[in-house]
């Protein structure tokens, strides 16, 4: 299974990698395998001292972003998450996501010495889906994934008629 994630290099200190950006995928989440083995790279980058951006779009499954359950407490509601967990200076950022809202502009960490770059994930959302497969690969013909309240389903219901894909 191919488990991509994207890389920010510094090529003046032989490539050393910066900060990695990962994409939680349903493997990751909801297998065993997958999240010992997601956890362990996860280890594996904080000892290598990467940053680590972590962003969870998927509705079913356990958290895996890399918060205590007492971090997790203290969230506001939430339906996705984005964990930024920054080396130097050691800092932990967490990106409450809420189903009816925008995707958020999250901050990338870089060096030390360098500025954060802002990723607007509405906008990369946006492009994956207008480029990629999805529309074709994905079905919208039964209910949502996940428990949903009735608001939280009425709202997909409409979304989904808006975009053609309900009658």
């Amino acid at each position: 299974m191919r488990e991509p994630y994207i890389e920010i290099i510094e090529p003046a200190a032989n490539n050393r990698v910066v900060t990695t950006i990962e994409i939680i995928s349903p493997t990751n989440k909801n297998t065993r395998d997958g999240r010992r083995t997601y956890k362990v790279k996860r280890e594996e980058l904080w000892h290598a001292g990467v940053n680590l951006v972590e962003i969870d779009l998927l509705r079913l499954g356990e958290p895996i972003v890399w918060l205590s359950d007492e971090q997790r407490q203290l969230l506001r509601p939430w339906h996705y998450l984005a964990a930024v967990t920054r080396r130097r200076p050691s800092r932990h950022e967490v990106y409450e996501i809420l189903l009816q809202k925008a995707l958020p502009k999250i901050a990338i960490p870089l060096t030390p010495d360098d500025k954060d770059v802002v990723l607007d994930l509405q906008a990369a959302f946006n492009r994956t889906w207008e480029e990629g497969p999805y529309p074709e690969l994905l079905h919208y013909d039964g209910p949502p994934p996940g428990v949903w309240s009735p608001d939280e389903a009425a709202w997909c219901e409409q979304k989904l008629r808006e975009a053609g894909m309900r009658m």
